[in-house]
């Protein structure tokens, strides 16, 4: 089902031959179909294959299904991708976990293709869809944390002019309001731009924290000639909020205990506050120099900075909750330049999509110790603000510096088999004043081969590889740890029905992270890479249009992530913390017609742990959500207004958490039964 909002669209088919070898977004067209079919192509690989093609699982989440879920947070739309749940972090974004490994946001995302570092809530206004790649990305990234990549992809500029206010609001002292403009800016259309922003408040489960965030992105695409373009990006975010600190839990061994604390208190101080924004700039170069050869360059410059006054709770004992506080900032400013050269050809008999990559990426950061300060205990039943002070510790600085080449082939081999086969070296440098430079190198290579004995239909066996540098970690006095290194092997199978209009795909994996640190039983100065943790599992993924009217979404992920090595021998065989064993998701959505639509599903989250020790688990649950909606056709022709009624059963569940050595600390819930209503007007 399509929202009223069009939706720029590349033509990105794989060509049949190597003469049909183009740039993928020289040509752009608007997508207004009753329905969302799966995508052929998507950014984050850098192959050229089609998503059918490509021997890795590939989730692609639209914006268009985070709006019919009335989704909020990068929380809310990971949950329909298998094995990707997240845990809330002080109520100002989720961390995400795919697999049993954590994406992390200094390594895990990009925008548009980009390495993107965050420190706060991303903004979902300027966005056109969610791409992720399951397991290691090394041959196409570098630096990468091995459960899954997330590339972020915004909004294009239109060829023909499109306005659009917006209007939400929500139970949870909810509300938003924006605005989309696009259109060309010359007779010709050579010149096209695209400008949103806004400003809300985010619903909370308690009024006290009000997260406020604004944004403005834009976009300018320049068509210079038939073979070249010219892309240029901006985005900035700006949010603030109250600091949450999660609930106590009265028995710490016990998380239905906290069931019994009203959802809506507040055991923070109006002092503890978040204040981070993060500002993006982007340009990019595509020529195609002729049938058969291309080049693309460009360049991102991101910066992002957080101030933390942080509150957090420590334990409860009896009517008595105790609370530090742990104040820092800090400030990351990276950038990236990446260079590609693609070529199509015929050699010895078969065709050669080739694809050399030349990057560098790096980051400036800065920031506090993070010094514990002074805050007082509050009351279980009836939290009260006691006062707090934070001590900012001295600013320490540090750079750096990633450079990698990667040489990758993607063969149409014999008839029905493709293969797939790359390697990337890479070179990693980081200073930090008054210690040695910390230098690390890599060689990671990818193989997958891939058998279509239909054209609808490829089964797939892969070997990746990624690494990630232990930065500042010490082994001894000026020794340094090795990097991290991620290795999976995927078998898996992606089938295209109904014409293209419905994709479903499976896959079985092993996923092994080695050279984890940990902490040094003989020196807690140091480390040991002694670490190691295995992930093993299974998903299954649908996508698509039932019938021209009737979408469908659905996805079940099967995780075993254990620890396999450990200088601690009793945490050997224990499960990975923040890793539910299942998770399933289902969404759809019928149109009526008549302009009226209907919509709903359910998503289910496994029990999850939340430390190494398997002390103490999150339970799992199960929440339902509706939706409806209606299209004006007269009055307002084109507006469409939405009601969104999540956790529909008002299950009471918990997202996040903490714990010690006697048990959790504290826990994040998520959103009570919670109504909705948005309101988009196109003019």
């Amino acid at each position: 089902m399509s929202l009223a909002t069009p939706r720029a669209t590349a033509q990105t088919e794989a060509p049949a031959t190597a003469a049909d070898n183009t740039l993928p977004v020289v040509k752009i067209r608007v997508a207004a179909s009753a329905g969302e079919r799966p995508p052929a192509q998507v950014e984050v690989t850098r192959s050229g294959a089609a998503v059918l093609d490509t021997p890795q699982t590939i989730n692609v989440i639209s914006a268009e299904t985070a709006q019919l879920q009335g989704a909020q947070t990068i929380g809310d739309v990971v949950r329909n991708s298998a094995s990707a749940r997240p845990s809330n972090y002080f109520g100002t974004y989720e961390s995400v976990y795919t697999r049993g490994f954590w994406m992390t946001t200094t390594s895990n995302y990009l925008r548009n293709g980009y390495r993107w570092v965050h420190l706060s809530q991303p903004a979902k206004r300027n966005v056109e869809s969610y791409e992720l790649i399951k397991g290691p990305a090394g041959l196409d990234y570098g630096r990468v944390e091995p459960g899954a990549l997330m590339n972020i992809v915004t909004k294009r500029p239109l060829e023909t002019a499109w306005r659009e206010v917006t209007l939400s609001v929500s139970e949870g002292d909810g509300w938003d309001t924006g605005f989309d403009l696009s259109g060309p800016l010359d007779a010709d259309r050579t010149v096209l731009y695209r400008l949103n922003g806004g400003t809300g408040r985010q619903a909370f489960v308690t009024n006290a924290v009000k997260p406020r965030q604004h944004d403005l992105a834009g976009a300018l695409a320049f068509k210079l000639s038939t073979d070249t373009r010219l892309d240029l990006d901006f985005e900035w975010t700006d949010r603030s909020q109250a600091i949450y600190p999660g609930l106590p839990v009265p028995d710490p061994r016990n998380a239905d205990s906290a069931d019994a604390v009203p959802i809506d208190n507040f055991y923070g101080e109006a002092a503890g506050r978040f204040d981070g924004w993060h500002k993006l700039l982007t340009a990019k170069l595509q020529h195609r120099f002729n049938a058969q050869w291309s080049a693309n360059l460009g360049f991102s410059d991101n910066k992002t900075r957080r101030d933390v006054k942080q509150i957090r709770l420590t334990g409860t004992t009896g009517n008595v909750v105790n609370r530090a506080a742990n104040p820092f900032a800090q400030q990351w400013n990276v950038q990236t330049l990446q260079a590609e050269l693609k070529g199509d050809l015929q050699l010895a008999g078969m065709r050669h999509r080739i694809t050399l990559t030349l990057d560098r990426s790096g980051y400036d950061r800065e920031g506090s110790s993070n010094n514990v300060g002074t805050v007082a205990a509050t009351t279980l039943r009836n939290p009260q603000p006691t006062g707090a002070t934070f001590s900012y510790g001295p600013v320490t600085t540090g750079e750096v510096r990633d450079i990698g080449v990667a040489l990758q082939d993607y063969i149409e081999l014999l008839p029905h088999w493709n293969l797939l086969a790359g390697v990337r070296r890479s070179s990693s440098r980081e200073v930090n004043p008054g210690t040695p430079d910390q230098t690390g190198r890599s060689t990671d290579p990818t193989l997958g081969v891939i058998f279509k004995p239909q054209p609808t239909i490829s089964i797939y066996a892969s070997l990746a590889r990624s690494f990630s540098p232990n930065a500042g970690t010490l082994l001894a006095a000026n020794v340094y740890a090795p990097p991290s290194r991620g290795k999976q092997a995927e078998l898996g199978a992606k089938a295209d029905w109904l014409g293209g209009r419905l994709r479903t795909s499976a896959s079985i994996y092993e996923l092994t992270k080695s050279n984890v640190p940990t902490p040094s039983p003989l020196n807690p100065l140091f480390s040991e890479v002694s670490g190691e943790q295995r992930s093993r599992g299974a998903e299954f993924e649908l996508q698509g249009q039932l019938t021209h009217d009737w979408n469908v979404s659905a996805g079940y992920g099967y995780t075993d992530s254990v620890i396999t090595r450990d200088n601690v021998a009793a945490n050997v065989g224990k499960t990975a913390a923040w890793t539910p064993r299942h998770t399933a998701s289902l969404w759809s959505t019928y149109q009526l017609g008549h302009g009226w639509s209907l919509g709903g599903g359910v998503f289910h989250t496994g029990a999850k742990f939340v430390a190494t020790n398997n002390l103490v688990a999150i339970p799992a649950h199960t929440l339902v959500d509706v939706m409806a909606a209606y299209r004006f056709r007269t009055g307002l022709p084109g507006a469409r207004v939405q009601l969104n009624l999540r956790n529909l059963f008002d299950t009471r569940h918990y997202e996040g958490g903490g714990s010690s050595a006697a048990g959790f600390t504290n826990l994040y819930p998520g959103m009570p039964r919670t109504l909705s209503a948005s309101l988009s007007v196109p003019f």
